[in-house]
């Protein structure tokens, strides 16, 4: 028992040694306080949204400028919910499978009409009923060259987490409009990456055996 209790106690010290080091930057896109927006259709098996607002990008675990940052752009939002009364604008299609987020982020100097995402959907799903609809879906992008090197990021490789889109109307069903949408974007750990954690793992459980048997 005092062999295994041992066991696990230098696997929870191994972690604590290498995980630090590896922080995991989180990429997140969402509506923010914009408000309802654009519209959403449902065709067949498919769905499409239109001019939906992105106001808000939080970062997580970046080389550079973590924290909240809200969004401009060619959305026009209203003054109670959204003091600059802009927001980028996100367009889909799950039929040509591709999405997009337009617009800017005056706090890390990068102007309206960049395409700060532009990528494809390769999953989704959805469910609605006459009042509501929502999208799951998961895919794979690329981000501007802008908000990358703004957040020290250049040479990261990152995944697309999934997506999701809410949507309500007045009972009639499709068309919707957009009550909230939410992009998520963790970043891979490159397979070189991967091979350095598990070596600094190896020695530091071999080094806790040596002062354990001491």
């Amino acid at each position: 028992m005092m062999r295994l209790t041992k066991i696990w106690v230098g696997l929870v010290l191994s972690l604590f040694l290498v995980v630090p080091a590896f922080a995991v930057p989180i990429i997140d896109l969402g509506t923010g306080n914009a408000g309802p927006s654009g519209t959403v259709i449902v065709s067949g098996g498919n769905v499409i949204g239109t001019d939906i607002f992105i106001d808000s990008l939080n970062v997580s675990g970046a080389a550079l400028n973590n924290g909240n940052y809200n969004l401009t752009g060619y959305g026009k939002t209203t003054k109670e919910n959204d003091p600059d009364e802009t927001a980028a604008l996100l367009n889909f299609d799950t039929s040509t499978k591709t999405f997009s987020i337009v617009g800017g982020v005056p706090g890390l100097g990068i102007p309206d009409g960049t395409a700060l995402l532009t990528g494809t959907i390769t999953s989704f799903s959805f469910t609605q009923t006459d009042f509501s609809l929502m999208l799951l879906g998961q895919g794979s992008d690329t981000k501007s060259p802008l908000l990358m090197a703004a957040l020290g990021e250049t040479g990261t490789s990152f995944y697309f987490e999934g997506f999701s889109i809410s949507a309500n109307t007045k009972g009639t069903g499709s068309p919707y409009v957009a009550t909230g949408s939410d992009f998520q974007n963790v970043a891979k750990v490159p397979e070189s990456g991967i091979l350095i954690l598990l070596g600094i793992s190896m020695a530091s459980l071999a080094g806790l055996r040596r002062w354990w048997r001491e």
